[in-house]
């Protein structure tokens, strides 16, 4: 052949031929060797018949029968069923995981959240058991622009110097979002009272809203809102689920819920029970919390639905201080711990004998590191041991024109009227507050762990709280119609809350009558009728005229809402430029009842002593009771909470 020249025709359509022929016998090729390669041990003891260690053509005919044969496809009665149809104000099927497309609190309308201007975050109930989430604060972990208690403390102090331990008092409420206020709470875009914590039990996913768009529950708060979805009977299955839990802190948590179908797609009812301990570092402390709660759902017609539902909710206990005590302390241990003999008027220092000083209900004339606010005013003394009241004293703060005064009721010594005195917390303090740092206004708190170990003792250990509260709920939904291009939706609800709540705290809490959360020494030798004062050099934690509150309120919240949406984005023409438009039309009445009892510890018999000396005029007036003697029966209560080293070494009794 001249490799100059190009092939013939005929030559051209040869090597065309043979190419082709070649492509074709390529497959078939390595079908054959894949067919020859060793099979496994299991294929072998399958197919090998006869037992020779390798496949038979007959045999290798055998098994590609096998793996030519089609697998049927199982055909289940479910699928052949028609869906349910959801209400628009349903979110609760397009949970998947941690993820949830949709949401309520942007719009009061099942919207998909990447429609929605606003900083929306939603926690799924499958988020919440897997992240061992219960309340608000553990939501608030692992939300953006939030703080719960475990980043942020919520406290206030008022003019007297007095702190507020709202994490002790109120921890639902002590969180803030967006560094403003604390959240909103919401149930089923409900506005609540905000005492029933936040809890999984109950809920389908927890939705939390931050910034101005909140206010579209009309609480008018403008930091956010947090709002619970609840979960309801399922109409489709039945489901049964148990946890039990606990933690390192003597914590520990048990919970059923129950969700029976009665008629499929047209019935069902829901139980719910819950029995949660917590437990906290210091100690004694704890609270017993008890949830119960039941739902039914009917659906009578296809596009109706009427869901109904009551939570029984019982919270009692104590928590512990979260703020720790005000230091008037360490100033005095820095000044060689003084003493004070009230009756002789001296100060005993490493020794020395200082005085005597004149002392008033309101002044004192000797060195810095005592004063006389903070003793109880006029009213008695209360001093609270490990054992209970081991003793009470009439207070010293009376005016010439009653019966009991005179020099001779309270000492031996013939004169001026006596007083006991308590330490101070820092040099030029007066009245608690600090005359010498304009921007530091009161006692500084207890810093020196071996002063008080903040990290076991809890010096609220004599607070109590009870809360109880019925929530009951009834709701109508109703589906006019529902198409890809328009949906009419209607909603009818109502909801009440009744709850009593009781808070008998009497340390770390504001009142009317001054600080309470001071942490003192007593350094009175004596008491006011001049025998030895057994509580010498022991710290204490002290209060007057503790106050007990109970504030029972009751809710009711009725509301409709009429739902449009038009869809246009699917048209084929100009209109699909409109894209989505939702219309709501809202209305909501709220009627609230709140009342507000408060309780001072006093004395309700007469008076148990009458000074020598008094008439039985006088006499009569003093044991007439506590009208004759108002401030006498008021008393100001001392929890010691250590020995004579001046150390906190247990809580108060």
């Amino acid at each position: 052949m001249n490799p100059s020249k190009k092939p013939s025709l005929t030559l051209r359509r040869l090597i065309l031929i043979q190419a082709c022929l070649l492509m074709t016998a390529a497959p078939f090729s390595r079908a054959q060797v894949a067919a020859t390669a060793a099979p496994d041990a299991a294929t072998l003891a399958k197919y090998d018949k006869n037992k020779n260690g390798k496949l038979d053509p007959d045999e290798i005919a055998a098994m590609q029968a096998d793996q030519a044969k089609t697998v049927p496809v199982e055909t289940t009665a479910a699928a052949s069923e028609e869906p349910i149809t959801l209400s628009p104000f349903e979110v609760v099927s397009d949970t998947k995981g941690y993820y949830q497309s949709n949401s309520m609190s942007g719009t009061r309308f099942n919207s998909k959240l990447e429609d929605m201007a606003s900083s929306l975050t939603v926690v799924t109930k499958e988020q919440m058991s897997d992240f061992a989430m219960l309340d608000i604060n553990d939501i608030f972990n692992y939300t953006n622009n939030t703080e719960g208690t475990s980043t942020y403390t919520d406290f206030q102090v008022n003019r007297n110097g007095d702190t507020q331990d709202n994490v002790m008092a109120s921890p639902t409420t002590a969180n803030r979002v967006r560094g403003m206020t604390s959240a909103n709470i919401a149930l089923n875009n409900v506005e609540t009272m905000g005492r029933v914590p936040v809890d999984p039990i109950g809920v389908d996913s927890v939705e939390v809203s931050r910034g101005p768009n909140s206010n579209i529950f009309g609480l008018g708060q403008p930091s956010g809102t947090v709002n619970m979805v609840p979960s309801s009977a399922n109409l489709s299955r039945d489901i049964t689920s148990t946890s039990v839990r606990g933690d390192s802190l003597d914590g520990y948590r048990a919970s059923l819920d129950v969700s029976r179908v009665l008629i499929k797609n047209v019935l069902a009812i829901r139980g719910q029970a819950v029995f949660q301990h917590d437990g906290f570092q210091r100690k004694p402390s704890g609270v017993n919390t008890e949830r119960y709660n039941g739902m039914v759902k009917f659906q009578p017609f296809k596009k109706t639905t009427i869901a109904a539902g009551v939570a029984y909710f019982d919270s009692n206990g104590n928590r512990p201080n979260f703020v720790p005590p005000r230091d008037n302390v360490s100033y005095w241990v820095a000044s060689g711990k003084p003493t004070w003999d009230p009756i002789a008027q001296v100060v005993h220092l490493n020794g020395q004998t200082l005085g005597p000083f004149t002392t008033s209900s309101t002044t004192y004339a000797g060195p810095d590191y005592f004063q006389t606010t903070f003793t109880g005013s006029n009213h008695a003394y209360a001093y609270v041991d490990q054992n209970g009241l081991g003793y009470w004293a009439a207070p010293t703060g009376f005016s010439n024109t009653t019966p009991l005064a005179g020099a001779s009721v309270f000492g031996p010594t013939s004169g001026a009227q006596k007083y006991l005195l308590a330490t101070t917390g820092q040099s030029g303090a007066t009245l608690g507050r600090s005359t010498t740092q304009p921007l530091f206004a009161t006692t500084p708190s207890v810093g020196d762990q071996s002063l008080y170990d903040y990290s076991s003792i809890n010096l609220a250990s004599v607070n109590r709280a009870h809360t109880r509260s019925i929530t009951s709920s009834v709701q109508i939904d109703q589906l006019f119609f529902n198409t890809d291009r328009q949906t009419l939706a209607m909603q009818a609800g109502f909801m009440r809350e009744d709850s009593q709540a009781m808070a008998r705290n009497l340390l770390a809490t504001q009142n009317a009558n001054g600080q309470s959360g001071q942490l003192f020494v007593d350094i009175n030798e004596k008491n006011l009728d001049g025998t030895p004062n057994p509580y010498l050099g022991r710290a204490y934690i002290a209060t007057d005229q503790p106050l007990t509150l109970q504030t029972p309120q009751k809710w009711d919240t009725t509301r409709g809402q009429l739902a449009y949406k038009l869809d246009l984005s699917h048209e084929n023409n100009i209109l699909k430029w409109l894209g989505m438009s939702q219309f709501t039309v809202y209305d909501e009445y709220k009627y609230r009842i709140r009342r507000q009892y408060g309780y001072k510890d006093a004395m309700a018999s007469a008076v148990p002593w009458i000074p020598a000396g008094q008439s039985r005029a006088n006499q009569g007036a003093i044991t007439g009771g506590p009208a004759a003697a108002l401030a006498i029966t008021r008393n100001y209560f001392r929890y010691y909470v250590g020995g004579k080293d001046s150390v906190v070494d247990y809580a108060p009794t």
